[in-house]
């Protein structure tokens, strides 16, 4: 019997949860100009996390993976 570890979901395949596959989706509609802008203005200190997702209408996770990239914080 195979064990699923915690937090990563037990369909999908991909071993991303609800959440992470929404952020990846949410992530995917954004231009990439708009990518760039965003990745900018939050190195410049001009934006929090929340500024962008505000302005592009997605959650704060979508634009912590434009920013630090998808497989951030994992080991």
């Amino acid at each position: 019997m195979s064990r699923v570890e915690p937090g990563r979901g037990g369909r999908g395949g991909d071993g991303a949860g609800p959440q992470e596959r929404q952020a990846q989706r949410q992530a995917a509609q954004i231009p990439e100009s708009a990518r760039r802008s965003i990745r900018r203005r939050y190195a410049e200190g001009e934006v929090s996390l929340a500024d962008p997702a505000g302005e592009y209408s997605v959650g704060r996770s979508a634009i912590h993976r434009i920013i630090h990239g998808p497989l951030a914080g994992q080991s």
